[in-house]
């Protein structure tokens, strides 16, 4: 069987995830997926993955800009994340539905998206259709979403599964306020999913992250014992005092 599984020991972020599956693709593949991205329809996009290294590991950053722009982990802390595009979930759905994606893929990151939707929901106790996603609705996050929809698709690994989410611990800045770690939409998406809050302060598992993880994989737990195997490594924004890394084995188990 083809597995793929992920090494959470620092968390998720959707741009880590990307990277680390984008780091399994071919030479071929790489191309071609830089190529579907670049022609979604998103005005502004680019997608670059630059090698980078974080406490001696290497691994691929995935660059997700607009116009030149990055969106920066710490732009909370002086408000300039609140000044970008707030979305709803209709919203986010009428922008995928005008880009240009396969029926199936559009449909994987529509779920994403209705899974972060239901999150916000439940912890801010509001109807779905009125929640507002703040720094997950703006574009960075559909690319996000979209890319490792496309990435999977095109890895095609029949089974997916993941270890326990180290979440950090300590506070994030948000639309909504300073709150602990894990944030509370990101709380109600790791239900039923083994996490745990390690000795960074940071927030390392993000709703992207926490939404996908949900979204593609069927368990978690230890690694599966692989007959062969290759490793992706996906690097995060933030240069910690651990290596802020996510790890995919992707091989075949019996």
């Amino acid at each position: 069987m083809k597995a793929l599984y992920f090494d959470c020991h620092m968390g998720m972020a959707g741009d880590m995830m990307m990277g680390a599956l984008y780091d399994l693709l071919t030479e071929t593949q790489k191309n071609t997926f830089l190529a579907m991205m670049s022609g979604l329809g998103i005005n502004g996009l680019e997608i670059r993955p630059v090698s980078a290294v974080r406490r001696g590991v290497r691994g691929i950053r995935m660059k997700v800009e607009f116009f030149g722009h990055e969106e920066q982990a710490g732009d909370y802390e002086d408000g300039a994340r609140f000044r970008t595009v707030n979305m709803r979930l209709r919203d986010i759905t009428h922008v995928l539905d005008r880009l240009e994606l396969e029926p199936r893929i559009r449909e994987e990151a529509s779920a994403v998206f209705a899974g972060i939707a239901d999150a916000e929901s439940k912890a801010h106790n509001m109807p779905v259709t009125e929640i507002h996603f703040h720094e997950l609705g703006t574009l960075d996050a559909v690319a996000d979403v979209v890319g490792n929809c496309l990435l999977m698709d095109m890895l095609k690994p029949e089974k997916v599964t993941a270890s326990p989410v180290n979440v950090g611990q300590g506070y994030v800045m948000t639309a909504h306020g300073k709150l602990a770690v894990p944030a509370p939409a990101t709380s109600y998406l790791l239900e039923g999913i083994p996490f745990y809050s390690g000795e960074i302060e940071s927030e390392l598992c993000t709703p992207t992250g926490a939404a996908l993880l949900r979204h593609f994989c069927s368990s978690f737990g230890p690694e599966p014992h692989f007959l062969e195997k290759h490793c992706g490594c996906g690097c995060g924004q933030k240069d910690l005092e651990a290596a802020n890394v996510v790890f995919a084995w992707l091989g075949t188990t019996k």
